[in-house]
């Protein structure tokens, strides 16, 4: 059977959740399925760190650069002249060429421009309503990362829930583990802290973050707190925020921009918490990857972070920063209350699995041929 795959994603080198996402479960269904044939379409070939950078035999590269809009002109342009068609094509990233012919499976991986559209760009908003839109309906299959977004698509494109797989992701666990990191903890960065991985920008409630940390320093003084990440929408509000703080304040504030693999790996491991007290989250890999690296995570209780973390985590209201504050105190001074709570959730992270994820993506890649 040939199988092709919008690897535009993948290839990426600054990754975020979408990214890892594709380059995984990629990954891992190429070396699942011999017997089948993979066109991985690219605008360019991934570096040597890549997990795609060796593919098997059963598996070849289609590159073809262009400078913007890869997927809806040079990606639908291909597939609609190309002498040899796949049989199915997997996009791991929300978005279906518009004039792409044949059967389709599209991961979508949330919806948080439908339920918060006060968080996004207008022309951004208008982009992604468009086209996942678009992609749900156009699909033979929709695989969703979790219920949570399952039933926003049922929600709010009105797709018949038998139409959507339910996959969760997971996590790189020869990375993520009890080792020790390779790397050292850059020197500008003081333990305790409190660590924030994605990106920096309004809809993640960076500013509620921010004035939880306020609150927390009262109780523990020592804390600080680590923001990494690419800067987003909102980015002169959040700086703003951060400059009217008092020295004392600002000085224990780092914001450290992207971070590759071995840096942020450093910093993971060595904090005293992860913080992913966002509005909104269609899965939540930095839980995840927290759990297993055995540092407490404290996360929203909204959207499917819940159903992600269960009770492996401290659950605060988003828009509440006392509440997340008391959440920061109790993790970072409570030794016992610490003790149990990474113990939960390393346990928790033995739900998540790529080789499953990637059982069941490719399952359901075949059973719409």
């Amino acid at each position: 059977m040939l199988i092709g795959i919008d690897a535009s994603r993948a290839v990426k080198k600054e990754k975020t959740g979408t990214e890892y996402y594709s380059q995984e479960i990629i990954h891992h269904i190429l070396n699942l399925s011999p017997d089948d044939k993979f066109i991985l379409y690219a605008p360019y070939l991934p570096d040597e760190n890549n997990l795609l950078s060796k593919l098997p035999k059963n598996a070849e590269w289609k590159i073809m650069p262009f400078p913007r809009l890869w997927s809806q002109i040079r990606f639908s342009w291909e597939l609609f002249f190309a002498q040899e068609k796949p049989y199915v094509i997997f996009e791991p990233a929300h978005t279906i060429p518009f004039f792409a012919r044949g059967r389709m499976v599209v991961t979508i991986h949330d919806l948080g421009f439908m339920s918060r559209p006060d968080l996004y760009p207008l022309l951004e908003r208008l982009y992604l309503k468009l086209t996942m839109r678009y992609s749900a309906k156009r699909a033979n299959k929709i695989i969703a990362d979790s219920e949570f977004t399952k039933s926003d698509l049922v929600k709010y494109f009105h797709i018949k829930p038998e139409k959507i797989n339910v996959i969760h992701l997971s996590i790189d666990k020869n990375k993520f583990n009890l080792e020790k990191p390779e790397m050292k903890l850059p020197e500008d960065i003081r333990y305790p802290y409190i660590f924030y991985i994605g990106r920096l920008e309004v809809k993640k409630n960076i500013i509620n973050l921010l004035k939880s940390f306020e609150i927390a320093l009262k109780s523990n003084p020592n804390l600080s707190l680590v923001l990494s990440g690419k800067w987003g929408f909102g980015k002169e509000k959040i700086e703003n925020f951060i400059q009217s703080f008092p020295p004392s304040i600002k000085e224990k504030i780092i914001t450290t921009g992207y971070i590759e693999d071995k840096k942020y790996l450093a910093i993971l491991k060595n904090s005293a918490i992860l913080s992913l007290v966002t509005n909104y989250e269609g899965f939540g890999i930095p839980v995840l990857e927290a759990m297993a690296s055995g540092i407490p995570v404290v996360c929203s209780n909204n959207s499917a972070l819940p159903e992600i973390a269960g009770d492996s985590a401290l659950l605060v209201d988003p828009n509440k920063p006392e509440e997340i504050a008391q959440a920061f105190v109790k993790a970072t001074l409570n030794p016992e209350f610490k003790h149990n709570l990474i113990n939960k959730g390393l346990k928790n992270c033995q739900r998540f699995d790529w080789q499953i994820s990637a059982k069941k993506t490719l399952e359901t890649i075949r059973n719409v041929y």
